[in-house]
């Protein structure tokens, strides 16, 4: 089978994943001893996380361009490569780039998507937010994480293609549920609490 068809990687498709999702553990700024012992942990452990289905391109596109800061030659600092002016990429960068999920896990709290649109991960690089939307019974529950409180991340690459991506917290996501849903309009948004059976506040 063609493995372009079938959304197989092949090992020079691995080992670029590897490289950048060790590249941006290696590129967290250390702030204790702690943070160091999770960080080596990463870099070495298999994940556990979450588990995606996605086109090898789309992904390493994602992660070269976007998701990964890059230094400046003159000051020797990290910026995001699309800081700009013009309007319409900034508003780009508003929006999300969406990733179909086949399951979250975290700690003993485990949710499988029976649809293609159940789970659901997305990226925000101008608000600098990963965020999981889980529709059940018609209703939207959403888990939200700030950049800032990513202490590591890992990619795994399983031998029938999937991707299992593990984000590691320094503090729990923010929980939210839809509130009063209407056809074609913007999902609103209401503060909620841990609905992971407290998980999320054990394994961060």
């Amino acid at each position: 089978m063609d493995p372009s068809s079938s959304g197989n990687y092949g090992d020079d498709d691995q080992s670029r994943i590897r490289e950048l999702a060790n590249q941006r553990l290696r590129q967290t700024p250390i702030k204790s001893k702690q943070q160091k012992e999770r960080i080596e942990k990463l870099l070495w452990t298999t994940s556990l996380g979450l588990k995606h289905n996605v086109n090898n391109q789309s992904l390493l596109g994602k992660l070269n361009k976007r998701l990964y800061l890059q230094r400046t030659p003159n000051h020797g600092q990290f910026q995001n490569d699309q800081q700009t002016n013009n309007h319409n990429t900034t508003d780009s960068n508003n929006k999300a780039s969406h990733v179909d999920a086949s399951f979250i896990r975290i700690g003993s709290w485990k949710r499988a998507a029976q649809n293609s649109k159940d789970l659901v991960a997305k990226i925000y690089f101008g608000k600098r937010r990963l965020v999981w939307e889980i529709l059940e019974r018609g209703l939207k529950s959403k888990i939200e994480i700030q950049w800032e409180h990513i202490v590591g991340m890992r990619v795994f690459l399983e031998e029938n293609g999937s991707v299992i991506f593990e984000v590691e917290l320094s503090r729990p996501p923010l929980f939210c549920k839809e509130v009063y849903p209407l056809p074609m309009r913007h999902t609103l948004w209401d503060l909620a609490s841990d609905f992971t059976d407290g998980q999320a506040k054990i394994c961060k």
